[in-house]
């Protein structure tokens, strides 16, 4: 199974002085290098949000009732996406704007992407670096779909970036990347954002959101 936590952080009306707070407390149990490379982020939201992510992380995990997780075990490789060395589960996490979601798999390689939808200004570039010709979509809208997708799966596999887009190639909601194939799942959590879930073995999802409080207040306690 691959479990889903999100949470939709509507925080315009906080001060930024509380978001820096709640930041702080939330990224004090990260490795020191991962505190400091989140604190360096600018505006106040995007530390928020980087730092709320990891404790939705540690919610997911002890809700799935690993409880001795902790966020101070977690390695962060150069060239490979966050681990737990306890515990041979994959997880990701994703977040833009005010949505924020994490997957955690029982069993194989798990990625997540999620994507505000927008307008696009320079729709043409963005097509051309990261979509086959065929690909290219009519709305806006449909663009986060395939970004969503083909990100999903680079961060699956773990160790490539934004700029291999153009290797991952879908079909319907399988895809092909690094001579390997994926499966996706795309997911509605919240109106106004794209969101997929790619995993290299078929697996049931299960989507819970979390509320902003039970994050802050309970330090992503279950």
């Amino acid at each position: 199974m691959i479990r889903v936590y999100y949470t939709h952080a509507a925080v315009e009306n906080i001060s930024p002085s509380l978001l820096d707070a709640w930041t702080g407390s939330c990224v004090e149990q990260l490795p020191a290098a991962k505190r400091e490379q989140i604190m360096r982020l600018r505006p106040p939201l995007s530390r928020f949000n980087s730092a709320l992510a990891w404790q939705l992380v540690k919610f997911g995990f002890r809700h799935s009732g690993v409880h001795d997780f902790e966020l101070s075990l977690l390695r962060f490789d150069n060239s490979k996406k966050p681990h737990w060395p306890a515990s041979g589960r994959d997880f990701n996490i994703s977040h833009s704007e005010c949505l924020l979601a994490c997957a955690l798999a029982d069993d194989g390689q798990v990625g997540i992407d999620v994507e505000y939808i927008r307008p696009l200004n320079d729709a043409a570039r963005m097509f051309e670096q990261i979509l086959a010709p065929q690909e290219h979509p009519a709305l806006d809208a449909e663009f986060f779909q395939y970004w969503t997708r083909k990100e999903a799966v680079i961060k699956a596999e773990g160790s490539g970036g934004v700029w291999d887009m153009p290797g991952v190639h879908l079909r319907d909601n399988e895809a092909s990347y690094k001579n390997r194939n994926w499966r996706l799942h795309p997911l509605q959590l919240v109106p106004g954002y794209a969101a997929c879930v790619a995993c290299d073995r078929p697996q049931e999802i299960r989507e819970q959101a979390v509320a902003l409080e039970q994050l802050i207040n309970a330090e992503g306690n279950a």
